[in-house]
């Protein structure tokens, strides 16, 4: 993760682990089962034993440390570049919207109610940005906060329609 990302570490990154998820829930305020709150630190919860999740989180941190304060907006970022870390991969083909061609917008994967969720269709996204532009295009697509047209000179529509191709000629 620090390799993809041309991050080098000057403090080490923290994980607090809870016992399970309502412990996390309980102390954290968080929902879920993971959470990162700046470069050097994430809360996890231990169980259900995921180890992709550590990873997820620690992707998160790392992040920050190329655009320090990176929470929120846009989500489809940060989340496509730590699912992809984790190798948190859900096969488009068993995403029925995906299959019947309904992909979501950028927009709406910064929903996190929305469905497919950037949880699902995330890994895809950060996949398509690695083989078509490389890590360096990953890194300042970070740095701008998703800014498509100055890091890569595409409009979000453009954008959204290469992933949907890139999506189904390789996966449906």
């Amino acid at each position: 993760v620090l390799e993809d990302h041309g991050v080098t570490l000057t403090a080490r990154i923290v994980g607090r682990l809870y016992p399970d998820r309502a412990a996390f829930n309980a102390t954290t305020g968080f929902i879920g089962s993971g959470a990162a709150i700046g470069p050097n630190f994430f809360y996890l919860a231990a169980i259900p034993y995921a180890p992709s999740d550590a990873v997820h989180e620690m992707a998160h941190c790392v992040t920050y440390h190329l655009a320090p304060n990176a929470g929120g907006d846009p989500v489809w970022l940060w989340e496509s570049i730590a699912v992809y870390e984790a190798r948190e991969l859900v096969p488009p083909s068993s995403i029925p919207d995906l299959v019947a061609g309904r992909f979501p917008t950028l927009a709406e994967l910064n929903d996190f109610s929305h469905r497919p969720s950037i949880y699902q269709v995330g890994y895809t996204i950060c996949e398509f940005i690695v083989e078509q532009w490389g890590w360096d295009a990953v890194r300042r697509l970070v740095v701008s906060r998703g800014d498509l047209g100055s890091t890569l000179g595409l409009t979000t529509a453009e954008f959204e329609a290469r992933w949907r191709r890139f999506v189904e000629q390789r996966y449906l």
